[in-house]
């Protein structure tokens, strides 16, 4: 059957084509006219002229911007006896062929009401939070607060906004007061659930009129073995002070902060200290509170004790004596026990320190990083690492890095000086809080977890969305403004939305260590020093109709997608995320390429809904964001190291085996119920929970496929399911957990059995398979990859090459309520001999139809 052949009725013929983006049409008398839109020059504009003298003159025209006419004009309509060939793709005038969208740089509060939404090209006001945006300028910049009294900034403000009320100085302290409560809390927290050591650096500061003042920073490495530095306090001195005024100043800060232990230690004060100044503090719940303290001392002082102990145990002779044992016979072998138990952990603590000094040198260069080397081996030297997070969190100078507010020293300007206590130390601190957050905007590395390592040979995981134009747009023209306004809202809400998926606006980065054995080779997600996800604008001449029309999917559909061959180890040096819209004549076709190793098929969904949503509201908030936070197995990760030196050693190129039909078809939901139904009844066991509608569809499909390709009987076959693991671990993962946590479970047989079978029998084979996938067998693969790591293949999942579909009722389904997709890609032989099976027939139907919406 051939492709060319398909259409039986004619066409009414079309008088559309991408060429009169370049030319008006105008009607004087009754002489149509085509008018040049670069250098006015009237053609003839009939239906009748055709188009090829306007296509002649555009490759002449003087006027029009130098770029590659050829390519637009390259795309010629196919005759109707002539086969589809891939259509090529250009790029409008003045249409960059694609660009880089980086996260919207937006600061909000969690809180703020759904009313209260940054909207973009929106006449909406608000003017609580461009207060609170002033107050926040002020702060990041060091402004001084009475600049909302100058004139020069109020004429600039009711210029720029008439409808914002300029507040009084008062009015902008308090607001500043307010982000210093809440950065705080965030501070606060954070420093609450470190897990190493912080480490305090005292700094005498001075003003024009010689006061004094004591700044307080915390020093620490964070869990992702960066340095990190905050301002904890910033106190205003009495000229008096003394040494001993300074100490009680600086235990009066730790203790705000509930950084208790440290005044422990100091013999001068111990647990008197806390005593006393808890009871002012906590009143009647002072006693519990002290206890908090002394129980969290002793607990200490034993981890100190039981390491001590361990390596002087290691360390002691050969002829030590033994723990006596008990008396009691059933009891005889327990000091054995005990001593067994504390000499390996001895041994384990004393070659983890023999191991590292023993092991060569690493050589010097200059991009070694001394915490990236640690935060890579922490697994290897688990004991040395807690000593080096600790040890190397010291700052080596009292100095700070850069001065708050005078770049020439430690000397606070007559601006500050001049406020409350309270106040500048809110100023003061908040400023090197947000600064922090500005510097780092920085996105956290994005450490993949065992589910997406696994997926680095596979391919970009690509679905599109299809859209009418809105018929009076094309009628009169209007489609090339149709098209510079969608595509300037989807550049801004993509940004907006990368906000919140800010992973996908990443690179691989591969670190790794060749020399190390074994070496290191470890695949993240670079979110701060990446170009950006791309968004791609092309046009090509065809119509939808070209597009749904035709049996088989159309080649020229390959091109609507970016990454239509990459595997997703690519995304070393391609996009993560690509979105390309591709213009069609009276349509518009938005393909989205994704990594399967950032995404499955629920969080692509999730990305894609939310994309959605915050282009029609044009806001920043979604109703469901994800959920960022890696899972990794007990006692592993965030990184998870591969035992290669090179990509090659993993990385396969998928070649299809020759030709390949690519079709898609629907499968009601009524059709999905009556494959359920039946499969239940071919198969009952008693007390047996029942065959679900997708195991019943996946068991028709294959038996389908199975008889189509015509193997051998002895052949072993089997059909491989994608399940989703967030429900099935336990504790389970939440449904907005971003990420693919997807792994494939499969039912094996012969050829021969499968077609001897009725549908039920196979339905139950997935059916159990799917059954036992739970939290332990989960559990398990993760555990047999860490011992033995290995890459999917693409041969191993042929399967879908040669079958796929998807269920997502909100976007991919075309009528949604149980209704599925099907995409089969067969081996020409193969599709003609499933085309005539007429079970599989009587079930499916052509899934494409003109698309119900338009932009």
């Amino acid at each position: 059957m051939e492709v060319a052949n398909e259409s039986a009725t004619k066409k009414p013929k079309r008088l559309t084509s991408v060429v009169w983006n370049h030319f008006e049409r105008v009607r004087k008398a009754d002489i149509c006219y085509a008018v040049c839109v670069h250098c006015n020059k009237k053609l003839s504009g009939s239906s009748n002229s055709g188009t090829t003298h306007l296509r002649n003159h555009l490759m002449r025209c003087l006027k029009r911007s130098n770029y590659d006419v050829s390519q637009l004009l390259a795309a010629k309509r196919r005759k109707k006896d002539a086969p589809l060939t891939i259509a090529n793709i250009s790029y409008d005038e003045g249409q960059r062929k694609e660009e880089f969208i980086k996260p919207t740089i937006v600061k909000y509060e969690q809180e703020q009401r759904k009313d209260e939404v940054f909207n973009l090209g929106s006449s909406r006001f608000d003017q609580e939070r461009s207060q609170l945006d002033l107050a926040r300028m002020i702060i990041l910049h060091g402004y001084p607060l009475g600049m909302v009294e100058h004139v020069g900034f109020k004429v600039f403000v009711k210029n720029l906004q008439p409808l914002f009320d300029v507040v009084p100085n008062n009015t902008v302290e308090l607001s500043c007061m307010e982000i210093y409560g809440k950065e705080k809390q965030k501070v606060y927290d954070m420093l609450s659930k470190l897990q190493g050591r912080i480490n305090l650096a005292v700094e005498m500061w001075c003003s024009p009129e010689n006061m004094s003042y004591l700044c307080l920073t915390a020093h620490y490495i964070d869990d992702d073995w960066r340095l990190q530095k905050k301002i904890l306090n910033f106190v205003t001195l009495d000229s008096s002070h003394t040494e001993d005024l300074l100490s009680e100043v600086i235990m009066k800060c730790l203790m705000d902060w509930d950084i208790e232990l440290s005044a422990i230690l100091d013999p001068r004060f111990k647990m008197k200290l806390v005593e006393y100044y808890y009871s002012q503090i906590y009143g009647s719940t002072a006693l519990e509170r002290i206890k908090e303290v002394s129980d969290g001392i002793k607990e200490l002082f034993n981890a100190y004790s039981i390491c001590s102990t361990l390596i002087d145990q290691g360390s002691a002779l050969p002829g030590s004596s033994l723990p006596s044992s008990s008396n009691d016979s059933r009891d005889r072998l327990k000091g054995f026990d005990k001593f067994l138990h504390e000499t390996s952990q001895s041994q384990s603590a004393v070659s983890d320190l023999e191991k590292y000094l023993e092991e060569p040198v690493f050589p010097r260069n200059c991009d070694f990083n001394i915490l990236n080397w640690w935060r890579v081996h922490t697994p290897r030297y688990p004991i040395l690492s807690m000593m080096a997070r600790d040890v190397l969190g010291t700052p080596m100078s009292t100095v700070a890095k850069e001065s708050s507010f005078n770049a020439g020293g430690r000397v606070l300007d007559s601006c500050r000086s001049s406020l409350t206590p309270d106040t500048r130390q809110a100023l003061i601190c908040t400023r090197d809080w947000l600064r922090t957050q500005s510097d780092e905007e920085s996105k956290q590395p994005f450490y993949l977890t065992t589910w997406e390592l696994l997926m680095l040979s596979l391919h970009y995981t690509q679905n599109g969305l299809l859209f009418a134009k809105p018929p009076l747009a094309v009628a009169h023209n209007k489609d090339k403004d149709l098209m510079k306004n969608l595509i300037e809202k989807l550049k801004k809400s993509l940004s907006l939305a990368l906000v919140h998926f800010y992973p996908l606006a990443g690179r691989f980065v591969t670190t790794r260590q060749e020399n190390q054995n074994p070496p290191v080779y470890y695949v993240y997600v670079d979110c701060n020093n990446s170009p950006g996800a791309k968004l791609i604008h092309a046009a090509i001449d065809m119509t939808i109709s070209d597009v749904v029309s035709p049996k088989y999917v159309p080649e020229a559909v390959e091109s609507f997608f970016d990454h239509d061959r990459a595997v997703n180890h690519d995304g070393h040096s391609r996009p993560l995320l690509s979105i390309q819209v591709t213009e069609l004549v009276d349509g518009v076709f938005i393909g989205f390429s994704i990594s399967h190793s950032i995404v499955d098929g629920t969080s692509f969904w999730h990305f894609v809904n939310a994309l959605s949503e915050i282009f029609q509201g044009q806001n920043l908030e979604i109703s469901r964001p994800p959920v960022l936070e890696r899972w990794f197995p007990e006692g592993h990760g965030p990184i998870l190291n591969l035992p290669f030196t090179h990509e090659d050693e993993f990385i396969t190129r998928f070649e299809a085996p020759g030709r390949l039909l690519r079709r898609h078809f629907h499968i009601s939901a009524e059709s999905v119920a009556k494959l359920k139904t039946r499969a239940n009844s071919e198969y009952k066991l008693l007390g047996t929970a029942k065959i679900s509608s997708f195991q019943s569809l996946s068991a028709f499909v294959w038996k389908s496929i199975t008889k189509a390709r015509r193997f051998p009987k002895h052949l072993v076959t089997s059909c491989k399911l994608a399940i989703n693991n967030r429900s099935r671990l336990e504790p389970p993962l939440s449904p907005s957990y971003f990420g693919n946590s997807v792994q494939t479970v499969k039912a094996v047989t012969t050829v021969g059995e499968l077609l001897e079978h009725n549908l039920g029998w196979a339905a139950w084979q997935l059916h159990q398979a799917v059954a036992n996938h739970t939290n332990e067998s989960v559990r398990e693969l993760v555990d047999n990859w860490l011992r033995k790591h290995f890459i999917y293949q693409p041969d191993q999942f042929l399967i879908r090459k040669v079958l796929s579909w998807q269920a997502h009722q909100d976007s991919t389904s075309r009528k949604g309520g149980g209704s599925i997709d099907l995409e089969v890609n067969l081996p020409p032989h193969s599709m003609h001999a499933l085309e005539s099976d007429e079970e599989f027939m009587a079930i499916v139907s052509n899934i494409y139809t003109y698309p119900s919406s338009s932009l």
